[in-house]
């Protein structure tokens, strides 16, 4: 999401002093311990905290971060299911 933002915001002449992108949301322990398999052992909301300081007018900043969120791979990734497959690799470290 940073890339998306920071290029969204040049392509409108838009300079950003700081931006910072943070996440959060509740996890029950239960279910990632594996000690109650009803429980979703993921998340089921994720807030994503998006802060920017920029000498630009507030509007433009705001305009030009959810235009970039808009089109964000990351953040389309968490709005819907995807399919992923882990691939995994392990050795006996000889």
């Amino acid at each position: 999401m940073t890339v998306g933002i920071v290029a969204t915001a040049a392509t409108r002449s838009i300079t950003l002093t700081t931006l910072r992108i943070r996440s959060s949301g509740k996890l029950d322990l239960r279910g990632f311990l594996g000690l109650d398999p009803t429980v979703n052992p993921g998340y089921d909301q994720v807030t994503v905290h998006v802060d920017a300081t920029s000498p630009a007018p507030e509007n433009e900043v705001r305009a030009a971060i959810e235009a970039a969120l808009a089109t964000s791979p990351n953040l389309n990734n968490f709005r819907r299911a995807i399919s992923v497959e882990p691939v995994i690799t392990a050795s006996d470290g000889a």
